[in-house]
């Protein structure tokens, strides 16, 4: 059997080098980072896991923190994107991952207290950023290492790290473009709950609407069918009036799904009788009939960034490794806003 001492002698280096670099010791060049993967490929070998535990007292594994029910995550592109980004950093660094979900706030922090008082995961990535957030709390106060990815939403907020896209000039974007196809109305869906995210896009939207002679309505709702169903089937007059011109802009890619599935079956054409458009690039806005224009956020650049930053915090054992990570966006313009 491969030890790290055979992979050290091959790659001309210490075994406690070896053993850094499989930690993801930030310190180490990234030729000899390099080097030593791939005599760890040439031979085979993989890290005792549970050996590494027994010596470090670490679990060498990320707990993913998601609100949400299982199903609609499961299915989201955000969130498969995210948790992919997340899994291929930390694996290069010999850590895994373990999830927990949770609609309600008073569970998902049941399960986070377990989680860290049983020392099942060295550190905590919360995929969601909101005010008054009871585990964010209780993570500061164990002073558990982790970070988040959103923005920050208090002063105190500024003391860990949050990786995060520019949702307001995201959103500004996006809006600019919708109106320069002419509208005269625009309907901007979000979901219910205190989220920073939905703070944001909805700041940027009415940042520009409000600088043209736009009317809009901003409609809070859950994303069950039946609710889009029932507040589109009173706006269905407008929507086909051939003599306004409208468009409706909605929160995420999921909730947008539910859009377009209730404009088909009210045969509202998109663009002919309404222009659509919405937040994160992924196949389902792609393969749409139309396909669908909307703003790229790089959910799997987000989830490398999270992971390398936890990483970091992880070998330096200690939080004030802070940082706010800005992730670029895109526009992507298709044919659900092309008349």
């Amino acid at each position: 059997m491969t030890t790290i001492k055979d992979v050290a002698k091959k790659a001309g280096v210490s075994p406690s080098t070896v053993s850094r670099v499989i930690k993801g010791n930030q310190r180490i060049s990234e030729a000899t980072i390099s080097k030593v993967k791939k005599v760890m490929e040439e031979l085979n070998y993989f890290p005792n896991t549970a050996a590494r535990t027994l010596i470090t007292n670490q679990t060498y594994k990320i707990g993913l923190v998601l609100k949400g029910s299982e199903e609609p995550i499961r299915l989201n592109p955000f969130y498969i994107n995210v948790l992919l980004g997340i899994s291929e950093e930390c694996n290069q660094h010999g850590y895994g991952t373990q999830t927990t979900v949770s609609n309600n706030m008073d569970d998902l922090k049941e399960e986070v207290f377990k989680m860290m008082k049983q020392r099942m995961v060295d550190a905590f990535i919360l995929l969601y950023s909101k005010n008054d957030d009871p585990i964010k709390q209780m993570l500061m106060e164990e002073n558990m290492p982790f970070i988040v990815i959103g923005k920050p939403t208090s002063d105190s907020d500024y003391k860990f790290t949050h990786i995060d896209n520019n949702n307001v000039l995201a959103s500004e974007n996006l809006t600019q473009h919708v109106i320069n196809q002419g509208v005269d109305e625009i309907l901007f869906i979000t979901e219910k709950g205190n989220f920073e995210v939905s703070k944001d896009r909805i700041k940027g939207f009415e940042k520009i609407v409000s600088q043209h002679n736009i009317n809009y309505q901003i409609i809070e709702t859950n994303s069950e069918r039946k609710s889009i169903l029932n507040f589109i089937q009173g706006q269905q007059a407008r929507l086909k009036d051939p003599n306004i011109k409208q468009a409706i802009i909605s929160l995420d890619a999921m909730l947008h799904l539910a859009i377009l599935s209730v404009l088909y079956e009210l045969n509202i054409e998109i663009p002919n009788d309404i222009l659509t458009a919405t937040f994160n690039d992924s196949y389902l806005t792609e393969i749409a009939s139309p396909p669908q224009t909307c703003i790229d956020i790089k959910p799997r650049l987000l989830g490398q960034q999270a992971g390398n930053a936890i990483l970091k915090i992880l070998n330096k054992r200690e939080q004030n490794v802070i940082e706010l990570v800005i992730i670029d966006t895109e526009l992507v313009i298709r044919k659900s806003t092309q008349r």
